[in-house]
């Protein structure tokens, strides 16, 4: 069974309720979970929220939409995490954030094609902080997945102390690569300089655009696309460039 688990709050500090804040008809979260459905490779999907009375419009919002959902610690994302699909579980988890609305399903098919080849315990996607001291040309910020092997995620939940490895989920695994099997989708051309993901206000006026220049929802629409679409729109002035590197921070805050 391989779950993609989406980590999801409403607490963001620079966009509060980003979540479920709307895009085109659509909330931002349920762009995500559509998008997902895509993938052949995803055969469950769950919404990892909080036990914060904050994230209750999220739960409420789940269970009104049938889609699954499951609470935990609002500040051990990793516990929370393993909790979603319970111990048991014998699995692949996909990680996914709730804020990158344009999540890409070929581009998670062909992540998991190699972590199955090559027998992998945990493959991302090069984008955004996650490479952002590796030497790779990197996917758009905001396509960002990982694969990871539940038995992996079990290793680091019971050995993971830093608080870092507990809010980052899979940084423990990737962070010890005599430990782990790792590895890494990579693009043969650089897409760093397009920022799909929303943390800002700006971001939500960009992806607004982008979602109407693309003629409404992304369904069946790649990356490629997307990104062309981007382009043009800041060649044309109706999206806005981020400011400076989208990579800006070795750990920027996606939704935890």
């Amino acid at each position: 069974m391989n779950i993609a688990v989406i980590q999801a709050r409403m607490g963001s500090s620079r966009l509060p309720g980003k979540v479920l804040r709307m895009l085109g008809e659509t909330t931002i979260l349920d762009s995500v979970v559509q998008r997902l459905k895509e993938s052949v490779s995803v055969e469950r999907i769950v919404i990892a929220t909080t036990t914060s009375a904050l994230d209750e419009s999220i739960f409420a919002h789940c269970m009104s939409q049938r889609i699954e959902v499951t609470r935990g610690s609002e500040e051990d994302v990793l516990l929370r995490y393993v909790s979603s699909v319970g111990e048991d579980f014998k699995g692949n988890i996909l990680r996914i954030t709730a804020d990158c609305p344009f999540v890409d399903p070929g581009l998670i098919d062909s992540a998991f094609e190699k972590f199955i080849k090559l027998e992998l315990d945990h493959i991302g996607i090069a984008t955004g902080a996650g490479v952002a001291n590796v030497e790779s040309m990197k996917y758009p910020d905001g396509l960002d997945a990982e694969w990871v092997k539940f038995s992996a995620l079990q290793v680091a939940n019971k050995e993971a102390t830093e608080t870092l490895d507990r809010e980052h989920v899979t940084s423990y695994i990737w962070r010890n690569p005599t430990k782990f099997k790792l590895g890494l989708l990579q693009p043969t051309e650089d897409y760093s300089d397009v920022k799909l993901t929303i943390d800002t206000y700006e971001d939500l006026a960009n992806m607004t655009t982008l979602s109407k220049l693309l003629g409404g929802p992304s369904l069946g629409v790649d990356f490629r696309q997307i990104v062309a679409t981007y382009r043009i729109g800041i060649a044309k002035g109706h999206i806005k460039p981020p400011v400076g590197n989208p990579n800006y921070a070795v750990f920027y805050e996606h939704d935890q």
